[in-house]
């Protein structure tokens, strides 16, 4: 019997290997990373931000910053070890995500990407306990064959990543740095949870990083260090383009109102209430588009829904978004909207507003970090308040807004400036490190 499960764990893997593997949305739990240092994923759109990332820190190892400069002298190699779920064979899926290759272009020479395929069946017991263990086991394996005197291990979310992390440094003696990228419901979900080896994740970590502000008092009592690193955009994604020239690539008549939407369709994203809230702007600006880019299981109820309403002939639904398209449509939209439950932070947004484009977004937990000022977007209550929501998006489509300032706040948060924040977080901890070496030890 165990002989056959195995054999079916391998055949899955196989089939998921020549498919691509599924990658669920932003902070699901189909991506893995444990790494010497670089940074996040993301199942979105665009290519893998964990790349992206991890090149940017190189690239930015020539400027003289006190973190970057004393980096680039005490890391020399990054192996990056990422978490790919692998579900029993025979369940049935809707669809498969494609994901994106690793290609040889896109990663830095000083990178390693290794894959750790875990198989887990849907039941919570075996999902939020047991599989840690597993991934201890897979990760520690895979470090055996591809041997590397670690400096430093950065993993991002917190199970079962940051307890395969704090296991490692207990075992190899070197410091351990976690990023929380849960969302607002999950991260709520994993404070009340009973899960011991989770909050380990949390209590051994020598820097817990969380991407919101608000979020950082409920951390502190399980560590000391809890410090907030916010998630950026890739500028070589999305960049300001002339609305004129990107709406002609479109097909977009100039006079149109264009409402653009992102994200995995799937209720939490609130897509449903964003087409229901549609239906009162189009009292005020009947030709206004609504455009959802994005793939997921909702596709068909929104279509349905879209129809329902009566606003199936000026709705789109994208389905997965080229990058090149995807900018095109950010700086062809007069207004983004983010009608979201729960957002750890929202980088969508950014990747909106440094196309100089303005934000409506629902109070997520997120956003509220992001559209801080009337003058970058407008944040609504919930996406269940309609008529709000309508009101907030018809407000900035007539709105005078300064895309030049909007802009400016974006780039902020690019990942060169992100980096430049996680490399002097490095910089920290590995002074710690040595200097606790340094200390005598004491007897009592």
């Amino acid at each position: 019997m165990a002989r056959r499960l195995r054999r079916r764990q391998h055949r899955a893997a196989a089939r998921l290997r020549r498919a691509g593997a599924y990658r669920p949305d932003n902070h699901g739990v189909g991506t893995k990373r444990r790494v010497t240092h670089g940074p996040r994923p993301t199942g979105r759109q665009g290519p893998p931000r964990r790349l992206t990332r991890l090149q940017t820190l190189r690239q930015v190892a020539g400027r003289r910053t006190r973190g970057v400069l004393q980096l680039r002298h005490r890391l020399r190699q990054v192996q990056l070890v990422r978490r790919r779920g692998v579900s029993p064979p025979r369940e049935r899926r809707r669809r498969v995500r494609k994901r994106r290759e690793n290609r040889p272009d896109n990663v830095p020479e000083n990178v390693r990407v290794v894959e750790t395929p875990l198989f887990y069946l849907p039941v919570d017991v075996q999902r939020e306990h047991l599989l840690g263990q597993q991934h201890v086991r897979k990760v520690k394996k895979k470090l055996a064959d591809h041997p590397v005197s670690f400096d430093l291990i950065h993993c991002h979310m917190t199970w079962t990543s940051g307890y395969v992390g704090a296991r490692l440094k207990e075992e190899l003696g070197i410091p351990y740095v976690l990023t929380v990228h849960a969302n607002r419901n999950w991260f709520e979900t994993q404070l009340d949870s009973d899960n011991d080896r989770l909050k380990r994740a949390w209590a051994d970590a020598d820097r817990l990083v969380r991407v919101n502000r608000r979020d950082r008092s409920k951390l502190e009592p399980y560590n000391d260090d809890v410090v907030h690193v916010p998630n950026g955009y890739n500028t070589d994604v999305f960049e300001r383009l002339s609305t004129a020239a990107a709406r002609e690539r479109l097909g977009i008549e100039d006079d149109t109102p264009v409402v653009f939407a992102l994200g995995t369709l799937k209720p939490r994203k609130g897509f449903q209430h964003l087409m229901r809230a549609t239906t009162r702007v189009h009292e005020t600006e009947p030709d206004a588009r609504l455009v959802i880019g994005g793939q997921g299981g909702m596709r068909d109820e929104l279509e349905s829904l879209a129809e329902e309403l009566g606003i199936d002939d000026r709705t789109d639904l994208l389905g997965y978004v080229e990058s090149e398209t995807l900018n095109d449509w950010m700086n062809a939209a007069d207004v983004f909207v983010l009608p979201s439950y729960s957002e750890s932070f929202g980088v969508v947004q950014l990747e909106a507003m440094a196309c100089g484009t303005p934000v409506v977004a629902t109070k997520n937990g997120g956003s509220e970090e992001v559209v801080t000022s009337d003058d970058y977007g407008l944040l609504v209550e919930g996406p269940e308040s309609h008529d709000e929501l309508a009101d907030a998006v018809v407000d900035a489509l007539h709105k005078q807004w300064d895309a030049d300032a909007i802009q400016s706040y974006a780039n902020e948060f690019t990942w060169e400036n992100v980096c430049e924040e996680i490399a002097d977080l490095y910089v920290e901890v590995l002074d710690e490190t040595t200097e606790s070496e340094r200390q005598p030890a004491t007897t009592a």
